[in-house]
């Protein structure tokens, strides 16, 4: 049963990423033809070039690399708000509109369905996050900068290790910190999976009942975590980077993970919930 779960689950996250990949990949392909593009303007308008031009020459260069840098900019912004749109519009879309008479009519779980089309939100996130950090290095760095780039990286952690290491545990930092990469990426999807699971309870402006379920429940979240944090913000007592580094990692960072990671947990069980039990499509 368990193994057949995951093939279908993985039969899932396939189709979503081969659907959601004709939006993506565009994206990201513009995004990176227009660094080095944006590059060569840059540098055009750093040297001078473009003042030594005649008029009107020189005001036709201006506007195109104007509308370069423009486009290049744009292209990030896409870059990295298109795993926000595939989270929140491709679920909307396949789970509470026409579409969902479809996705609920698949011999599948509903868990199976979320957790699709969570994993696959995950997987774009990471991709987006790649692709900008290339295009920002390519912006960034020219030949001789990316030659160097590795090393200095190698020598910062170096640095890093021969100043704090035998005071602070490296490979458990590292860790929490992709422990809280994840789990807070998996709390802000189910967070709106749930405020959107909560408004297609209602027959009529479901979009506006999910967004003031989405306000409801971070209003919510807040109170708690204010109430919460008081008595850890009281027992602080911090006299430097190490001892700074240690309190993170041995108090906050755990505390924090426990405590998203049950809101998580909730909020998927909220989603799965309503969606198999209290579906209207109408």
């Amino acid at each position: 049963i368990i193994q057949g779960g995951i093939q279908m689950l993985g039969k899932l996250i396939k189709h979503e990423i081969k659907m959601t990949s004709r939006t993506f990949l565009p994206i990201y392909a513009l995004a990176l033809l227009l660094a080095p593009i944006e590059r060569i303007s840059v540098h055009a308008l750093n040297t001078g070039i473009v003042k030594e031009l005649e008029s009107p020459w020189k005001t036709v260069a201006a506007t195109v690399f104007f509308f370069i840098s423009l486009a290049y900019a744009l292209s990030m912004m896409a870059a990295g708000f298109a795993s926000l749109f595939l989270i929140i519009n491709r679920f909307y879309k396949s789970m509470t509109t026409n579409e969902g008479y479809l996705t609920h009519t698949l011999p599948v779980k509903t868990s199976e369905l979320i957790w699709s089309k969570a994993i696959t939100a995950i997987f774009w996130t990471i991709i987006s996050f790649i692709v900008i950090a290339i295009a920002a290095l390519i912006l960034t760095f020219n030949a001789e900068g990316w030659k160097e780039l590795f090393p200095m990286l190698m020598e910062m952690y170096s640095d890093f290790m021969n100043t704090y290491s035998a005071t602070i545990n490296v490979p458990l930092v590292i860790l929490e910190v992709l422990l809280a990469a994840l789990i807070n990426g998996l709390f802000f999807i189910f967070t709106i999976y749930a405020s959107i699971a909560i408004g297609q309870l209602f027959s009529k402006h479901k979009v506006a009942w999910a967004i003031v379920a989405y306000f409801l429940i971070d209003v919510a979240i807040q109170l708690i975590t204010g109430i919460t944090a008081i008595p850890v913000a009281e027992s602080i007592s911090i006299g430097g980077v190490t001892d700074l580094i240690n309190f993170a990692t041995n108090q906050f960072i755990p505390y924090s993970l426990v405590f998203t990671a049950i809101l998580t947990a909730v909020f998927y069980f909220v989603s799965w919930y309503i969606f198999k039990n209290k579906l209207n499509l109408e």
